[in-house]
């Protein structure tokens, strides 16, 4: 079966994304390798184009940015536009621009193939550093329906979607299937310029706690955001491609 991997981003040099890192993440276990860019105006589209030129498994695509604003739906949506353009007769794994899909989970990946069950996997999605991970299911959800035929409703992050049939209808837990989730450690100037980018696309404001944060020239990620629950500790190992983006943002591995 072929298999399709699939990024979707927007203003990535700005906004501190890695589309790339992502990408190429799934290229050793995908045929082919999708980055739709959503009508970039900060040079990302420009870039990402001079990065893959000349790599045949790479496809770069644009689609419209709809400036979505109060509307907690629009992420969903623009996924599933990116999904319908997709040969129907192909599976999908997707990923967000600031994940990164972990070598360990190929042989998982081929094991749903092979079996015709769309995958769920695990998240790990990091706060404060790259030691520390978010309070279980307390941030984007823990468990993500990312792996199915490209002809079913992509879920994204949604636990229980309103449309059926989709792919976490179908979706099973698969050994060692596992995403890490990098965008809550970006650059701090950037998180801030992302989530009122995303905040407002969202939910047509920005978290007070940020706003607070930034005119008090203060960390953002100390302020309470789980209502008093420790951070975990990540005991695992951080993909390779990732190690670079990590340190050029100052953190130690």
């Amino acid at each position: 079966m072929r298999l399709i991997g699939l990024v979707l981003t927007r203003c990535h040099l700005t906004l501190d994304y890695m589309p790339v890192e992502a990408a190429c993440s799934l290229s050793p276990t995908c045929d082919e390798v999708v980055i739709v860019d959503m009508e970039s105006d900060d040079g990302s589209w420009e870039e990402l184009n001079q990065q893959f030129a000349g790599q045949a498994c790479f496809t770069l695509k644009q689609q419209p940015w709809d400036k979505p604003h109060n509307d907690p739906g629009w992420w969903v949506r623009a996924l599933n536009r990116a999904r319908e353009s997709l040969d129907q007769h192909a599976w999908l794994l997707q990923l967000d621009a600031d994940e990164i899909l972990g070598p360990e989970s190929f042989d998982g990946v081929h094991l749903a193939l092979d079996s015709g069950t769309p995958g769920l996997f695990r998240r790990f999605t990091f706060w404060r550093d790259p030691c520390h991970l978010v309070p279980y299911n307390r941030c984007c959800g823990e468990m993500v329906a990312r792996l199915g035929p490209t002809n079913l409703y992509l879920p994204s992050d949604e636990p229980t979607p309103a449309r059926h049939p989709n792919i976490r209808d179908y979706a099973e837990a698969f050994s060692g299937l596992h995403i890490y989730h990098y965008g809550m450690i970006r650059d701090p100037q950037a998180f801030v310029r992302k989530s009122k980018v995303v905040q407002n696309c969202f939910f047509g404001s920005v978290d007070q706690r940020i706003e607070t944060a930034q005119k008090e020239n203060a960390k953002w990620h100390d302020a309470d955001f789980f209502d008093g629950l420790p951070l975990r500790d990540f005991v695992g190992k951080h993909p390779n491609i990732v190690r670079k983006w990590l340190l050029e943002r100052g953190h130690s591995l």
